[in-house]
This record gives structure tokens, C-alpha cells and sequence, in this order.
């Protein structure tokens, strides 16, 4: 499946890897890949898929061959802005100097691509009609299959 689909494949691994660190730190910061369920247990990160872009400098040098680069969001939520910048804070300390593991794959570049926005409120409430305040991150990844030879 590597080979298939390493574009869901990079945010699922981005979000494995923010899952572990955290758990292992202790850090209250629920993850979510692709959807949050309808009462989300708050302060959360969303980790959203999206395609990726075939790297280009390998595509002239000997055809594409999946070498992939993706741009995931992570959308930080909770119910004040201190506890959004706290999530930030957080999930950045959990990824820093870490990459994720896709197995086929070889990681390469990885990196928090632009700074997060002053938290703002979501127009969408909570079920109950609670405020909820959320940023944005974006991290850049990029792959290939892994040797064979």
C-alpha cells in the first residue's frame, strides 16, 4: 500500500508520531485524523490529508516514481485561547527533531512550514453552545519508496 497511497499515508504517519510524543509526555491533547467526532474531547489537534505533489527534480532526473511531497494541516481547537496556544506549544514540542515512519518509504524532509495565527473563534460551537478558539499549522513532508536494491 506504500507505493499506492503516500498521501494518506504521510498524514497518518504525521499523526501517529504527534500521538506517541504526547502520550509519552503526558500532554493532555486529544489527535484526530480527517475528523473530529461531534463532542471532541477539548484541547484537540485535527491532522487533515491532502495530495501531494509529485517532487519534481526526481521526475526529470528518472520519472516520477512516487517521490512525494505533502502539506499537511493540523488544526489546533479548545475552549480558550490560552489552551490553543498551549496545544500549539505542545504538539510542536512533541514533533520537534522527531519524523515519522512510513513503511516502504523513505522520510525525508520534515518541517513546520509558516507560524501559527493568534487563535480565533470558530463560528461552529460546541453541542452544549460553548465558545471554541482555534489556529493552524501546516507541516511539510516529503518521501520515496524505499530501496530495493
Amino acid at each position: 500500500m506504500p507505493d499506492l497511497e503516500p498521501s494518506r499515508l504521510h498524514a497518518e504517519a504525521i499523526q501517529a508520531l504527534a500521538e506517541a510524543q504526547l502520550t509519552a509526555m503526558g500532554s493532555a491533547l486529544t489527535c484526530y485524523l480527517d475528523q473530529v467526532p461531534r463532542e471532541p474531547t477539548f484541547p484537540y489537534v485535527v491532522f487533515w490529508s491532502t495530495p501531494g505533489t509529485p517532487v519534481f527534480a526526481a521526475e526529470r532526473m528518472r520519472g516520477w516514481g512516487q517521490d512525494i511531497e505533502t502539506v499537511t494541516q493540523a488544526t489546533i481547537a479548545g475552549l480558550t485561547p490560552a489552551d490553543v496556544l498551549g496545544g500549539v506549544d505542545r504538539l510542536t514540542l512533541a514533533l520537534h527533531r522527531r519524523k515519522p515512519t512510513i513503511p516502504g518509504r523513505q522520510v525525508g524532509d520534515f518541517e513546520v512550514d509558516g507560524v501559527a495565527a493568534r487563535p480565533g473563534r470558530d463560528p461552529i460551537p460546541t453541542p452544549g453552545g460553548q465558545e471554541v478558539f482555534t489556529t493552524v499549522l501546516f507541516f511539510r513532508l516529503m518521501s520515496s519508496p524505499a530501496s530495493t536494491t
